[in-house]
């Protein structure tokens, strides 16, 4: 369930019932007319939603883009003028091109560009980011970087595509199928991330594109899948020069690798799964929600006395 979804039915839950406005509008485009269309209730202000006891209310449906930059910049708001100019400077630069200076409401505006989480990869081109970095915001190129990457590697029904060349296949419940992206990949796509951040906080340092959290919970859903090979703190030190911390705890785990080794000599399998074991649960320690300890530590026990994810990579040149 998604958290909008949950939010939502918390609502409904203490209220009753729900209207969700939204800012859909026909101008944007024509699947979007017809799809306002679709759901609209004759002779009513509010049309029905997915969920029980909900409604939508779409009050600027009928408005054009025009209508809408000029309602924006006569009506004051808790942004204040100033935070509307620089809205529109953001869609204006985001649609490419020139603009003509605005100094009356008959001026029309070109603020026309989409925007949407930079790392969508439903369209083949962000040409709203393009647009951005062609006016200036150049810290924005590893960006579009790295969703061209996501969009050229993600599974696509096209002639010059090879799935196996990026993702596994074999899926987490080691299923058949178009799985995660290899590990080497999945390392190689952290650094590209990591470096755009860097990039990023140079320009403003307010910009965070992964945070401390995110990047334990990525190492613990790496130890998930079984890699060991590849590890959160070796990207960032590769891309940072430094040792990524959280707070006093570290992912650096040379002592206790040293201790085993010490234990258990020679018997490298049982240094590995015992390691693997400290992990998960050094791992949990880092992350807010700690729930699932237990079921990692299932998985990685059942994959040691019956190997399928760790056999297929080791057995498959593309695991390199």
């Amino acid at each position: 369930m998604s958290p909008t979804t949950q939010y939502i039915k918390d609502k409904i839950s203490d209220y009753g019932e729900a209207i969700i406005l939204i800012g859909t509008r026909s101008d944007e485009s024509s699947a979007r007319a017809a799809s306002i269309k679709k759901h609209e209730v004759k002779g009513e202000r509010l049309r029905d939603h997915p969920l029980p006891n909900a409604n939508a209310y779409a009050p600027i449906k009928d408005m054009t883009t025009d209508e809408v930059w000029t309602y924006l910049r006569l009506t004051r708001n808790p942004w204040t003028e100033d935070k509307n100019l620089e809205i529109q400077t953001l869609y204006t630069n985001g649609s490419g091109g020139d603009c003509p200076i605005v100094m009356d409401v008959k001026t029309p505006s070109c603020g026309n560009s989409r925007f949407g989480c930079w790392v969508c990869t439903v369209v083949k081109r962000d040409r709203s980011m393009e647009a951005l970095v062609d006016n200036g915001e150049e810290w924005m190129r590893p960006l579009i970087t790295i969703r061209d990457f996501l969009y050229k590697t993600i599974d696509r029904d096209r002639e010059d595509y090879v799935a196996e060349e990026f993702r596994m296949p074999i899926r987490r419940n080691k299923a058949e199928g178009i799985g995660p992206y290899w590990p080497k990949w999945r390392f190689h796509i952290l650094k590209m991330v990591l470096a755009a951040q860097k990039v990023a906080s140079n320009e403003d340092e307010n910009n965070q594109l992964i945070s401390l959290q995110e990047l334990a919970a990525i190492q613990v859903i790496w130890n998930r899948d079984y890699i060991y090979e590849y590890s959160v703190s070796d990207a960032y030190q590769e891309v940072y020069g430094e040792a990524v911390e959280f707070g006093q705890k570290t992912l650096d785990t040379n002592y206790e690798k040293e201790l085993l080794k010490d234990i258990c000599g020679d018997e490298n399998d049982d240094i590995k799964l015992i390691n693997q074991l400290l992990k998960a649960q050094k791992m949990k320690g880092l992350l807010v929600k700690k729930t699932g300890l237990q079921n990692d530590i299932e998985n990685i026990l059942q994959e040691a006395v019956r190997p399928t994810f760790t056999n297929f990579k080791k057995y498959n040149n593309n695991a390199d």
